[in-house]
């Protein structure tokens, strides 16, 4: 709903705020609108909305793979893609993602970046947009499979083949959901100090590699 009220206000601002001119009030979409208008049209005129439109402009920029889910978002995309490779599986046909173990994560994000599974051949296909991200994946699950790299936790194959952080408050290939929720089988870690010492022990071990070389 949140996302949807979001979409809804920016609709309003491109298509009458920025044109200068208000919605048709006696309308039914509208007719609610008239006693807040005034108010609405003063802060999206306000430098504190319009710096916080620039700093939103920017930060688009920086965003190297935008998705195309759509207001749905993740919530009303995963499950047709659960469909399509369950469709896929009943004619005999085992997506690549399936028979390479692929993790839910790695696999929504592909999808929701564009990417897709070809119903014949049974493999992965994407645009070039995000081909190197792509192909980042698929070796990062191959070093998965070979034992070269160890997901833990939100450090997973998808981050380890994008090489950026992963943030709080949302998680990426599900959406605004909390890392609590998105990694359930390492919520033992999130009070342990275990986790740090695993990884302080893996950092000086591959220093010490690096110094033998």
């Amino acid at each position: 709903m949140a996302t949807l009220f979001q979409a809804w206000k920016k609709n309003l601002y491109t298509m009458f705020v920025k044109k200068n001119k208000p919605p048709n009030f006696s309308t039914k979409a509208y007719v609610k609108l008239r006693p807040f208008w005034d108010e609405f049209v003063q802060y999206k005129t306000s430098k504190e909305s319009e710096a916080t439109i620039r700093r939103n402009k920017e930060n688009t920029i920086k965003n190297k793979y935008p998705h195309y889910l759509g207001s749905g978002g993740y919530m009303s995309a995963i499950p047709k893609w659960e469909r399509i490779e369950r469709e896929m599986i009943a004619r005999g046909v085992v997506p690549q993602t399936i028979w390479e173990n692929w993790g839910e994560r790695s696999k929504q994000w592909l999808y929701g970046h564009g990417g897709t599974i070809d119903p014949l051949t049974r493999l992965l296909d994407w645009g070039q947009e995000i081909s190197r991200a792509a192909e980042m994946l698929v070796h990062a699950r191959a070093d998965v499979a070979s034992g070269l790299f160890k997901p833990n936790r939100e450090k997973d194959e998808l981050t380890y083949a994008l090489k950026i952080p992963e943030h709080g408050g949302r998680t990426r290939g599900y959406g605004a959901v909390l890392w609590y929720h998105s990694f359930l089988a390492d919520q033992g870690t999130y009070r342990s100090r275990q986790r740090n010492k695993e990884e302080e022990a893996e950092r000086i071990h591959k220093l010490e590699e690096f110094v033998h070389i």
